[in-house]
């Protein structure tokens, strides 16, 4: 699961509602806007492995606990590779002097080595996801 946090004014820019990213909406606002979030879910970010698109089998928008930021849920299946290529070509399509950065980690315990900090400048790079369980004996 890749989970995306981006400030409201960032989500509502990149849904297309505004074409300030520095202008927020209210938290009160979010269902009504949901089904634009819903819809950029998915394309927010891309995940290819042996240089294959991997596909999200489920993603989703709803507002955070603290109600500043929304956070966008893309469930994948597992890899079957450690190493993946990420993209997150949000990061391009700010406007430009627009400082943005995407700070990955690959799990709760990750190291220096599993983590990547993302920008528009270099929106793309390989994580690394530690060992592959082995697959379920029949």
């Amino acid at each position: 699961m890749l989970r995306v946090l981006l400030a409201r004014s960032v989500a509502a820019h990149l849904a297309g509602l505004t074409p300030n990213p520095r202008v927020y909406f209210a938290p009160a606002d979010f269902a009504a806007r949901q089904v634009n979030f819903d819809r950029i879910a998915k394309d927010l970010c891309f995940i290819k492995v042996n240089d294959r698109p991997l596909e999200p089998k489920k993603t989703g928008a709803a507002l955070s606990q603290d109600k500043e930021e929304v956070a966008f849920t893309l469930t994948y299946p597992r890899p079957t590779a450690t190493r993946v290529l990420l993209e997150c070509g949000w990061l391009s399509r700010l406007p430009e002097g627009y400082a943005a950065s995407a700070p990955i980690r690959a799990g709760a315990e990750a190291t220096a080595a599993d983590s990547l900090r993302l920008t528009a400048a270099n929106p793309s790079g390989y994580l690394h996801l530690g060992s592959v369980p082995a697959p379920a004996s029949p």
